[in-house]
């Protein structure tokens, strides 16, 4: 980077310009790092980095080995690759969905790791979610379980909507009817909003059309 330019980043963050380049780079070496101004929500930049995003965990390298049996044939290794292709998908459905949620407007994605331990959050809304494909996605343990993290939430942060976000429900009318409902954890209210009324909940009046915009996506990687 020459003089001119690193003059410029000194006029751009209010320090002196002046002395030599040296004397530049010490001086923004020095300076306090100002966080850049979060850009407001554009639904179109949020389409275009949710197809990113889709494209990138669906072209994700996967396992491609099989697992032995002696009574295994080439006909029946074909069909558990297929098998395995299809569980491998599914796998990648719950992640693409708490990428489409945690990026729309207000919401965070959390995340693997999280602190909460948790998927997504808006702290404008005052919501926060654990995120299932299905509701048969957990067994009972795993969802005592992630009940326990939205109760913990919920009982240090009591201002905040915790709820249990189920995609699908066991069938397509029930997952287009949706469903709400309250589950008392503990002693703890969490909501449990299954299908539609999830998406209506965080996407509203955009939902049906979104829904839409990851068909098409995921369709590109239907063999």
């Amino acid at each position: 980077m020459n003089i001119p330019e690193l003059r410029d980043i000194c006029k751009k963050i209010k320090i002196k310009s002046s002395g030599s380049k040296a004397d530049l780079i010490e001086r923004l070496s020095a300076a306090p790092v100002v966080p850049a101004e979060p850009q407001p929500y554009s639904y179109e930049t949020y389409l275009k980095n949710i197809e990113r995003a889709i494209d990138t965990i669906m072209t994700r390298p996967q396992k491609e080995e099989l697992t032995f049996d002696i009574l295994d044939t080439p006909k029946s290794m074909a069909s558990k690759r297929i098998a395995l292709k299809y569980r491998q998908h599914q796998m990648k459905r719950g992640e693409i969905w708490q990428t489409v949620f945690g990026n729309f407007e207000s919401f965070e994605d959390l995340g693997v790791g999280h602190s909460t331990g948790l998927d997504i959050r808006s702290d404008t809304r005052k919501l926060i979610s654990e995120l299932k494909n299905r509701t048969n996605t957990d067994n009972a343990s795993s969802r005592s379980a992630n009940l326990d993290k939205l109760a913990a939430f919920k009982t240090a942060n009591p201002d905040y909507v915790a709820f249990y976000g189920n995609v699908n429900d066991a069938s397509e009318e029930a997952t287009l009817h949706g469903s709400t409902k309250i589950i008392n954890h503990n002693g703890i209210e969490i909501v449990n909003f299954v299908g539609m009324d999830l998406f209506i909940l965080i996407l509203g009046d955009k939902a049906e059309e979104i829904i839409e915009f990851v068909k098409k996506i995921m369709d590109k990687y239907i063999e």
